[in-house]
């Protein structure tokens, strides 16, 4: 009973010492409680008092140092920092003894050592391809020296605090101060460094003068590679800041651009990294951490890119309401968000296209009376069920085997997320082994492996197949602006549910699991008459923005960036169907 109700006694005191702490109200009242009843003490007369007071003093102090939460110390840091020797000086008002004068002293070490103990707060960013910066991380001392140190400046603390309580008198306050002095020594030497090295950071940040910013949280690389060619073609000088360290090569490995990793996940660490010449930040993520560089540069036009152009709940996110623009490839794209309920002015979307298609051939024919006809199946990334569960993987070999039965050519290029989960990468290996096989037996080369998924891609998938199958994926819309056939897979709605909520598949041959039937029925028109061939070519325009004259996609996003460049009014009819 006893040890179960110590248990309980300290599970409450850590817990509320950890609100205490943490919350900025809490930390307050903490901090007036423990000033009010050393100055009452004081004031009250008598050495035991005194000494009380003295005692809360320095509590006081301690909490002021290691206590505050990381709110109130960003808002008021110069404050915190001085309110101990404040703390102390009132104390000497009051009292003219010999330990309140000594509790004085030692607030104002105090307030010393927890300037030096925050000195070590701003780590310098990551960078890559930074003129005139240096590339190096900045040597950190280990966690366990840091840990300590925090510690031990806390146990000089109530520890001086107890000397102040049992008379210890000169002596205890001095060992008291030494020890705090000492465990605050090794953050002035990483803060004198972590400082030079931001300086510098911060300068080459501002003789390269940066006009756009690419912000990514993500950790796949392809969604920034799928946009920053267009940036650069701009000829303006960028950035890309990216949240996650482990980016940080794989991006510097793709691209000569500078990249960034801010020291941590706060709007002053990103704030560095956005220096004042940034016009335009351009989102090709629509990642929580997003809003961490909306707050940390308020002037900055924020635009959401879409890294896809897809019926996926991504591609019409309520998130996107908070950007200034959003760069959309076709009105498909609007009335998508309109259909989902999510409300966003009309003067905020850009229709732009897709300049990823620019280079898609367009074939205006179907692949009846082809002998060997060349079929992609670009299955999309298994997500995160229910809602964006949208794979057809699962069921690839038996669609994979369908196509075979009909003497095609398979181009098989899955998601590229897809490889990191197990289950997804025993079906794609299993696909591949068949393509293996049905290459011994028919001859036929089948395209699939690095060469499918890396070596090529979309624009270089699409042109070399004549049709194909794919589910609710970006590649669909990108895939329209070939002209070619192509069929939709839905694992849990009938076809006539599917094309009422997914509309890209309007213009498909729809596959249903849940109607089995659908397979062969589908595979057929597709590989046959190609019914919905006037119905396909109608919605490439309208979910690729009609880009049929001399203005292609790039060339009016270049237009756009220029514009956000020289502070000029966005047009919103660059393709004249904006309108």
């Amino acid at each position: 009973m006893v040890r179960k109700a110590s248990k309980t006694l300290r599970r409450i005191l850590q817990r509320g010492l950890r609100r205490a702490t943490t919350r900025w109200d809490a930390s307050v009242v903490l901090i007036a409680v423990c000033v009010a009843m050393g100055v009452a003490c004081t004031i009250s007369g008598g050495p035991v008092t005194a000494r009380i007071g003295a005692a809360l003093a320095v509590i006081c102090c301690g909490a002021i140092a290691l206590g505050s939460p990381e709110r109130l110390r960003d808002r008021f840091g110069t404050l915190l920092g001085v309110l101990p020797a404040i703390v102390g000086l009132v104390f000497l008002a009051f009292v003219k003894t010999a330990v309140p004068a000594l509790a004085l002293a030692f607030c104002l070490l105090i307030a010393i050592a927890a300037w030096c103990q925050d000195f070590h707060a701003p780590v310098p960013p990551l960078v890559r391809n930074l003129p005139g910066a240096d590339s190096r991380s900045v040597p950190q001392f280990p966690a366990t020296v840091r840990a300590f140190t925090r510690w031990g400046l806390a146990a000089g603390v109530w520890g001086t605090a107890l000397c102040a309580l049992v008379g210890a008198g000169t002596a205890g306050f001095a060992w008291g101060a030494g020890w705090c002095l000492a465990m605050a020594l090794p953050a002035v030497i990483q803060g004198v460094r972590n400082r030079a090295a931001g300086r510098s950071i911060r300068r080459a940040l501002d003789a390269y003068s940066p006009v756009f910013a690419m912000p990514y949280a993500g950790g796949a690389i392809f969604h920034i590679e799928m946009w920053e060619r267009y940036i650069r073609a701009a000829g303006l000088p960028y950035i890309i800041v990216t949240m996650q360290e482990r980016t940080l090569d794989l991006l510097a490995e793709a691209t000569d651009v500078p990249i960034i990793v801010p020291a941590e996940a706060s709007v002053l660490a990103v704030r560095e990294t956005m220096p004042a010449s940034l016009k335009a930040a351009f989102y090709v993520h629509n990642s929580g951490l997003n809003t961490l560089f909306f707050a940390a540069a308020p002037g900055v036009v924020d635009v959401f890119l879409h890294h896809g152009d897809g019926d996926k709940q991504s591609s019409s996110n309520p998130k996107s309401r908070k950007y200034d623009i959003l760069y959309v490839a076709g009105q498909g794209a609007i009335d998508r968000y309109a259909m989902r309920g999510i409300n966003i002015p009309r003067e905020k979307f850009v229709i732009g296209g897709r300049p990823q298609t620019e280079t898609i051939e367009v074939a205006d024919r179907g692949i009846l009376g082809l002998q060997v006809p060349t079929v992609l199946y670009a299955p999309t990334w298994a997500g995160r069920p229910p809602n964006d569960h949208f794979s057809s993987l699962p069921w690839g070999p038996r669609i994979v085997q369908q196509l075979l039965d009909r003497g095609a050519r398979i181009i098989f290029r899955p998601h590229p997320v897809s490889r990191r989960a197990h289950d997804s990468r025993a079906i794609i290996e299993s696909i591949e082994k068949m393509l293996e096989r049905a290459t011994a037996t028919t001859g036929i080369e089948h395209i699939y492996g690095a060469q499918a998924e890396t070596q090529w891609g979309v624009t270089e998938v699409t042109n070399a197949s004549d049709a194909m199958v794919s589910d609710v994926s970006g590649i669909v819309t990108d895939y329209m602006q070939s002209g070619k056939p192509f069929a939709m897979v839905t694992t849990n709605c009938t076809v006539e549910q599917f094309r009422a909520q997914y509309p890209t598949s309007r213009g498909a041959y729809v596959i249903s699991l849940v109607e089995p039937q659908t397979m062969e029925s589908a595979l057929d028109d597709m590989f046959g008459p190609d019914t919905l061939h006037d119905l396909r070519w109608r919605q490439r325009d309208y979910y690729l923005g009609g880009f049929n004259g001399d203005l292609q996609p790039s060339q009016a996003f270049v237009g756009l960036l220029n514009e956000l460049a020289n502070d000029q009014p966005i047009t919103l009819d660059p393709s004249g169907f904006n309108s």
